[in-house]
């Protein structure tokens, strides 16, 4: 059997494998041995959905250990920048990891005051009924009429071919979410399965 691969995915098969031996090494002796390392060798939306998902997952652990999330496709400074995005969502204390770390990424020491709070909310069944009739009340053809775009609770950009935009159906997704972590994480992940699913809300 004879395996072929592209240039790139042959440099970023290489990048991985070196940079998880390195990052292993460089996290073991700066924070230990039971120090958590999330490896994600991805980017745009997908980054972001597993970002959000693992403030959301380690800012609850109940020992307050160090999280590294680890980010192989980021330059420093877009590091330096993911680092800043969940900026006055106490009592998270998030930081890139410094010059010195083989692979860019960010380190997560979480509150002891926070350590398992995961509860979420049960996902009130009506929300999705009353949000469809607040679109029909207010955005599809009604009374208000507010969006002459929108034709219905499933189906908007309507009389919009003429400009190359065809009709699509409307994504609704409920969250459960009752912290700020929760509903970002909850965001990215409905927004990465409207960019996997494309303009058709087609599942490829």
């Amino acid at each position: 059997m004879v395996l072929l691969l592209a240039p790139f995915n042959v440099y970023y098969y290489f990048q991985d494998a070196i940079g998880r031996a390195l990052m292993q090494q460089f996290v073991h002796k700066a924070w230990g041995l039971d120090t958590s390392l999330t490896w994600c060798s991805t980017d745009k939306a997908s980054l972001q959905r597993m970002y959000w998902e693992w403030l959301e997952s380690e800012s609850c652990n109940s020992e307050g250990r160090p999280c590294i999330f680890v980010t192989p496709r980021l330059s420093l400074k877009q590091a330096e920048e993911l680092a800043l995005l969940p900026n006055g969502i106490n009592p998270l204390q998030i930081e890139p990891l410094s010059l010195s770390s083989p692979v860019p990424g960010v380190v997560m020491i979480p509150s002891l005051d926070h350590a398992g709070r995961t509860e979420r909310c049960v996902a009130d069944l009506d929300v999705d009924r009353s949000t469809r009739q607040w679109m029909r009340r207010t955005l599809a053809p009604g009374d208000l009429n507010l969006c002459p775009f929108t034709a219905s609770d499933s189906l908007a950009a309507v009389k919009l071919t003429s400009i190359g935009i065809s009709p699509a159906p409307v994504a609704h997704h409920i969250s459960s979410a009752t912290n700020e972590l929760q509903l970002m994480s909850d965001f990215w992940l409905a927004a990465y399965e409207m960019l996997h699913q494309g303009e058709a809300g087609e599942i490829p």
